[in-house]
């Protein structure tokens, strides 16, 4: 191995963001995860990022209290809680209803299924040490 004479030696792949485009990034892999279409009713295109907890009741930030969401729903739902406004839509569904439930809790993928997963847009996710 050769001596690390600069930082910038230590570098590899990384990419400098500004504050503006990480959040951008940030939002889309949101809405990406959901394939681009509200986590509520399905059929249109999300356009913003709902808090499921709202942060005027004590909601967070984080990627699991927000779903992406068309402009109609997140209006539509306002401050309530997410689960009774959504069962009272007519577009409710038991298996979306569970799918956030399991963003929420972090388990769109179990371990297991993750062993074989290589994601190579930019990401790897490598259950094996790195080859040096």
């Amino acid at each position: 191995m050769a001596n690390i004479e600069t930082w910038g030696d230590l570098m590899f792949d990384l990419h400098c963001l500004t504050k503006g485009s990480a959040k951008k990034s940030f939002h889309q892999s949101i809405r990406y995860s959901f394939g681009g279409l509200c986590a509520y009713c399905r059929c249109k295109r999300a356009t913003t990022l709902d808090h499921l907890k709202p942060k005027c009741k004590g909601g967070s930030n984080l990627r699991s209290n927000l779903v992406p969401a068309c402009r109609e729903c997140n209006h539509s739902k306002g401050s309530e809680n997410w689960l009774v406004w959504y069962q009272q839509q007519e577009f409710y569904s038991l298996v979306v209803k569970e799918l956030i439930e399991e963003w929420v809790e972090n388990k769109r993928y179990d371990t297991e299924e993750l062993d074989d997963i290589r994601i190579n847009d930019r990401t790897t996710v490598c259950l094996e040490p790195c080859p040096v």
